[in-house]
């Protein structure tokens, strides 16, 4: 580990306190002259390192870079390998790349920010600096094809459980990959799959994560203004947040993840529906339509009654709550 990580790391343990440079130097058995061009590197990075003479060196508190070290403080699993870059056009395309060029599983890609995040259909993901969780998993599932929907409901049932460990309010889970809080989409998953065409499994699959940890400082675009909320009102108190965020998920979902594929997470995602019992619309191709959700099959697939009494069940298509998600 370079001396940059291993300071990092001690004051990371540190949480908010001074400590003197001599005294880091001893614990980490380099030079004071080290810890000085490493502090200076960290700074340079953006982490929030106050340096007082006399005192120290003082990681803030209200501290909300994302840092790989961190992460791994918080981290029991030891089943991923964790990168976080400062930016990314997409976190689930570079990941992508790497599975196809042969990358085991668990591999972790985090990004500051993502300069063409996407969500299901092409749509964008407006992933600004600083204010989000933007990650992506490499799996490599013995799944069949029909069950790849697994990992993204297993994901969805994970973040959910997890941000509610962080906010007063109970995040629900929209079918079937968007995660609601304040009734404004705060989080959504992304599974993209290659398919061994011989035995009909998947090959690999990217799971791509976003999360709206903080209002974004210079507010949301036009088009989402709306729609888009996040976890939490503040950056104020909120130390390290998404490094604990993201250490809590990546253990959620691996308890799901291994057994699959059994489904014993499905209560949870049923329990968090925010779409059951609901007026909705539905956007099927070309088709658009009106009807209430009344139920989700053990494949998760959502069972709707149309206006007409008829019922069919959707394993695909977009739907609206009627009077809260945009319509």
């Amino acid at each position: 580990m370079s001396a940059k990580k291993r300071v990092l790391t001690f004051l990371v343990e540190k949480k908010g306190d001074y400590v003197s440079g001599g005294e880091m130097a001893r614990a980490l058995q380099v030079s004071r002259n080290s810890i000085w061009k490493a502090v200076k590197s960290l700074q340079e990075e953006g982490y929030a390192i106050r340096a007082v003479t006399n005192r120290g060196y003082c990681l803030e508190e209200n501290n909300v870079r994302i840092s790989r070290e961190e992460i791994l403080s918080y981290l029991h699993s030891r089943a991923f390998r964790l990168e976080v870059c400062e930016s990314a056009d997409s976190t689930n395309s570079l990941l992508k790349k790497r599975a196809q060029a042969g990358e085991p599983e668990g591999l972790v890609l985090i990004a500051q920010e993502q300069t063409g995040g996407r969500g299901r259909n092409g749509r964008a993901f407006f992933s600004p600096k600083d204010s989000g969780i933007y990650m992506s998993i490499l799996l490599r599932p013995s799944l069949e094809f029909s069950k790849a929907v697994y990992l993204t409901t297993c994901a969805a049932a994970a973040v959910a459980e997890v941000l509610d460990e962080f906010t007063e309010e109970e995040t629900r889970i929209k079918w079937v990959n968007d995660i609601f809080c304040r009734n404004r989409k705060a989080a959504g998953i992304l599974t993209e799959a290659a398919v061994d065409m011989e035995d009909g499994k998947l090959e690999y699959a990217v799971l791509g994560i976003g999360i709206n940890v903080f209002p974004p400082a210079k507010g949301w675009p036009e088009d989402i203004r709306e729609s888009a909320g996040a976890v939490l009102d503040t950056v104020d108190g909120a130390w390290g947040v998404r490094n604990r965020i993201i250490a809590r998920i990546l253990e959620r979902f691996w308890a799901y993840y291994q057994e699959l594929p059994g489904t014993g997470y499905a209560e949870s995602y049923r329990r968090k529906s925010m779409v059951l019992g609901k007026e909705i619309l539905v956007q099927k191709g070309k088709e658009t339509y009106r009807g209430i959700a009344v139920g989700l099959d053990e494949e998760f697939h959502l069972e709707v009654e149309r206006e007409d009494g008829n019922r069919e069940f959707l394993s695909s298509g977009e739907v609206h709550i009627l009077g809260i998600d945009g319509t």
